[in-house]
């Protein structure tokens, strides 16, 4: 059983995915993990925001912005890492 994710979190792991090769929906719900639905919403918030681009129908690819945008959000998680102020258990 996953464990509870934030909108943030899950809306990063969608990202990070689309980043390593375009992506439908359906390959989001597979390897994220999250209803269909919620995986729409989540990656059409994404599009509006600049962060993903939909290529047809059902294909998605990140943009420049997005991989600013996730380099930055890595940075950021790096910095909370090492001074003890991640949201993250040590055995998450």
């Amino acid at each position: 059983m996953r464990k509870y994710r934030t909108q943030t979190e899950i809306k990063i792991e969608i990202l990070s995915y689309v980043a390593k090769e375009d992506a439908t929906v359906s390959d989001v719900v597979r390897d994220i993990g999250v209803p269909y639905t919620r995986a729409e919403v989540y990656m059409d918030q994404l599009e509006s925001s600049g962060l993903l681009k939909k290529l047809s129908e059902k294909d998605y690819k990140i943009t420049e912005e997005g991989y600013k945008f996730l380099n930055e959000y890595k940075k950021v998680q790096r910095l909370l890492d090492l001074y003890g102020l991640s949201s993250k258990k040590k055995d998450d």
